[in-house]
């Protein structure tokens, strides 16, 4: 029987899941409608899109695991198809997410800072594409990169049954045990695990940090620029806004990565809570970028005002 506390943890990230689909979808709906109706595509839009698309794909991928994880479906059923497949989504979708973030930091940092070498300026010119390009070739190696969760091989626990069925009440009384799995005796797993996780950490990381902390040196200095010659900085408030979202994303990134850091620290010791730590976080990264994004942007915060206050005049109207 569960404690209190698992309850509530379990709770509260089914929750923040809910609330990060449905914000998610929001953003993912408005920004594809607001691009067919100026029937123009925006970099911006594109990213965003994206982000979205990935968050609610990591975020139904993560409540099909807290219900199986809960309900202990890997005891009843067989799983040895199935958890490889999800296993596969939540690494691609993650590292889509994380990527298409990346990429949303070179966007802004190419657009604000101005150097004068003439592969910048050229770069400057054509960001939009440059960046489509990327992102576009970054989600596609992202599920190319995962395909071998495809093959993942179940090992078989004690009371597993021959025809791979995982019973809670087995013959042999001994307790339900997770399904554990392996990639092929051929396969180079540790040159593979080295790859993936470069993917999915430290390159993004190194993009955003440095990005991130370009922004913020050239707003300081641009800012006591206009000081001193006591010019007004008209665009000072949308590049701070700009700034703190990209350090919020960052921090958020951080958190996430270091979370995960630590589920797999302590999946020995006390797997239980490790399992739903690791459920908050994608529950908590989904939602935390969800609502950073629509926040610094004006179309879906504009949108998101319309659709909150139109529901409270109509429900204040008398009926």
């Amino acid at each position: 029987m569960q404690s209190t506390g698992d309850v509530i943890l379990t709770f509260i990230s089914g929750a923040l899941l809910v609330f990060g689909v449905l914000w998610n979808l929001f953003n993912l709906v408005m920004t594809v409608h607001l691009q067919r109706k100026s029937k123009s595509y925006q970099t911006l839009e594109f990213i965003i899109s994206c982000t979205s698309l990935s968050n609610m794909i990591l975020d139904l991928s993560t409540i099909y695991s807290l219900y199986l994880y809960e309900f202990k479906i890997y005891c009843t059923t067989d799983m040895g198809r199935v958890i490889p497949v999800v296993f596969f989504i939540l690494f691609s979708a993650s590292a889509s997410s994380f990527w298409s973030i990346a990429w949303l930091c070179v966007f802004y940092y190419v657009k604000i800072i101005s150097l004068p070498a003439a592969l910048f300026i050229k770069l400057k010119r054509n960001i939009s594409l440059v960046v489509n390009g990327a992102l576009i070739l970054s989600v596609f190696f992202c599920f190319v990169l995962f395909c071998p969760f495809l093959y993942l091989i179940p090992i078989m626990p004690a009371n597993a049954t021959a025809n791979n069925t995982y019973n809670i009440n087995n013959t042999l009384g001994t307790p339900c045990t997770k399904p554990a799995f392996s990639f092929p005796k051929k396969f180079a797993s540790d040159l593979y695990f080295f790859i993936f996780v470069l993917f999915l950490c430290p390159i993004p990381l190194i993009i955003m940090v440095t990005t991130s902390s370009q922004l913020v040196v050239h707003l300081y200095k641009h800012t006591q620029q206009m000081k001193r010659n006591q010019n007004e900085f008209q665009s000072r408030n949308s590049y701070l806004l700009i700034c703190k979202m990209i350090i919020s994303l960052l921090v958020v990134y951080l958190f996430t990565i270091t979370l995960a850091f630590v589920y797999f620290l302590t999946l020995g010791k006390d797997e239980n809570m490790s399992n739903k730590s690791l459920f908050l976080d994608m529950a908590f990264y989904c939602a935390a970028t969800g609502v950073l994004l629509t926040a610094t942007n004006k179309n879906l915060k504009e949108k998101l005002s319309v659709s909150c206050c139109g529901k409270i005049q109509q429900q204040s109207e008398p009926k």
